[in-house]
């Protein structure tokens, strides 16, 4: 489950927290490939790590990540997931995101300059 919460736009401070979090993008234990149906198991109990800026417009909290969004360290990872498209859908996202393999640090970077954590 997943939740979307709205709130204040300050354009400095997500340009601020993309230079200071480019440095740390998220790494993919796969190094950036999809999971295998055998290797998903391996990840029970994993976490993803969090896109965060402060005073984001757009916090998406999630809880309980999936296998494969565990398996990858990218939110909402598995193809068979709607948030990537519904993103686009609804015009936050200029483009389809495809995290199946991970999140790209240019996506992320993205999200972050837009205000979105």
């Amino acid at each position: 489950m997943g939740y979307l919460t709205f709130g204040r736009l300050s354009t400095l401070s997500h340009v601020v927290c993309a230079r200071h979090y480019a440095e740390q993008m998220r790494v993919s234990p796969l190094g950036g490939r999809r999971p295998t149906r055998a290797e998903l198991a391996d990840f029970e109990d994993g976490t993803v790590d969090d896109i965060a800026c402060p005073d984001p417009w757009l916090l998406i909290v999630g809880v309980n990540p999936g296998l494969w969004t565990a398996a990858v360290n990218a939110p909402f990872a598995a193809p068979s997931n709607r948030f990537w498209p519904s993103l686009y859908e609804a015009g936050i996202m200029p483009h389809r995101v495809d995290a199946a393999a991970g999140l790209s640090a240019s996506d992320e970077s993205h999200m972050i300059r837009r205000g979105i954590g």
